[in-house]
């Protein structure tokens, strides 16, 4: 049997092999500019929680904790004006539905051959992707807004 430590290097070189798909949790990263703009405007240190619902890809905001005050709560997804919630909440989930299916495909491609073509598991998984985009929290939150339950 293989020791713990030369697993976790074969997993390291293995992973390394495949590092443009680290890209994909740094872009949904982006999308959060509210926790952005919270770090950028702190001064001190911050030691805080984090709950969230379960997540698709895992980025940095399920590791680090935002400066604020008080309870606030987020709502991952372009909030303010109507024009942000009816047109940047649909580009925002066919976005976020393309990253992970093609990061989720490849994944799943590089494990069975160790070659992944992004594009074509975009293509391949994105209507599944976007079937539990559509029912993700952000979509149940708009239906709230709109008065549907």
């Amino acid at each position: 049997m293989a020791s713990f430590t030369s697993r976790l290097a074969d997993g390291w070189e293995h992973a390394l092999q495949h590092t443009p798909l680290a890209f994909v949790p740094f872009i949904t990263a982006l999308f959060n500019t509210d926790k952005i703009g919270a770090i950028a405007n702190s001064d001190g240190i911050h030691l805080g929680v984090s709950m969230s619902f379960p997540i698709s890809i895992v980025d940095l905001w399920g590791f680090v904790s935002v400066p604020n005050t008080g309870v606030n709560v987020y709502i991952n997804g372009p909030v303010g004006s109507p024009l942000l919630v009816f047109v940047g909440l649909p580009i925002t989930l066919v976005i976020q539905a393309g990253l992970a299916a093609g990061y989720f495909g490849s994944i799943s491609k590089i494990i069975r051959s160790d070659s992944y073509d992004f594009v074509s598991n975009v293509q391949r998984y994105f209507i599944p992707f976007g079937r539990v985009a559509k029912r993700s929290r952000l979509c149940r939150w708009y239906s709230q807004l709109r008065g549907h339950s």
